[in-house]
């Protein structure tokens, strides 16, 4: 709405000129014209503070940048493999909270989508700088967003029932970028992982696992010893 107020400021002395050439109130694709014609600046900004402000909420709202809450769980499976020094999702249970969903197999669409971008973010996507700070992971080769090998084995979306949210479009709730919050529940997982795998090897202490979890993080965190492995002939 800020971007569109500031779009039809920057308009109005063409719409003024046109007015007064034509006579009438110019329509909306004759300004659009002009303006290209004059080359004018066509991009609208805004930017919301995230405070309450006047004329930016619906009606008189006074709920500032939230009018409401969105809630969700999830329970992630994963297995390590520390010969392949590979982790893969086994099962991910996901429960949101949609209000009345208006469409359930998009929203459930797009919470697949954004577990998906934070398993890449919690897994896989690193990124590298060379000592002169030149980016080092500028190519497939070196940067990895998740693929089709990536998702959860079983991958499980369901909504809360029966609970719609009042200050919502048809009684509904936004989806879409809250569900990479649960991808967390991967790397937590992989540190029930990682700690099992160190405690096999009697490796004490703590250690530490953060994001990206790549395949060398993950390594280093469970302290395998290839001395200590065996193999059947």
């Amino acid at each position: 709405r800020l971007a569109c107020e500031d779009l039809v400021r920057k308009l109005q002395p063409i719409t003024r000129h046109l007015t007064e050439s034509l006579g009438r109130q110019p329509a909306w694709a004759e300004v659009v014209e002009a303006a290209v014609d004059a080359k004018a600046d066509m991009t609208g900004y805004g930017c919301y503070s995230g405070q309450f402000e006047k004329g930016v909420l619906p009606g008189d709202s006074k709920l500032g940048p939230s009018q409401y809450l969105a809630f969700g769980a999830c329970v992630s499976h994963v297995r390590y493999d520390a010969l392949l020094a590979e982790a893969t999702v086994l099962r991910a249970e996901i429960v949101t909270d949609q209000g009345y969903s208006l469409n359930p197999s998009i929203d459930a669409g797009q919470v697949q989508g954004a577990f998906t971008m934070g398993l890449g973010y919690v897994l896989t996507e690193e990124f590298l700088f060379s000592e002169k700070g030149a980016n080092a992971s500028n190519g497939t080769w070196e940067y990895k967003p998740p693929s089709s090998q990536d998702i959860p084995v079983v991958f499980n979306i369901s909504f809360l029932k029966d609970v719609p949210n009042a200050a919502g479009i048809y009684s509904s709730k936004a989806v879409g970028e809250p569900a990479m919050l649960a991808s967390a529940s991967i790397l937590a997982a992989l540190r029930h992982a990682v700690g099992a795998l160190r405690k096999d090897g009697n490796v004490q202490g703590a250690f530490d696992l953060s994001v990206p979890a790549t395949p060398e993080a993950i390594c280093v965190a469970a302290a395998v010893n290839p001395a200590t492995f065996s193999f059947a002939e």
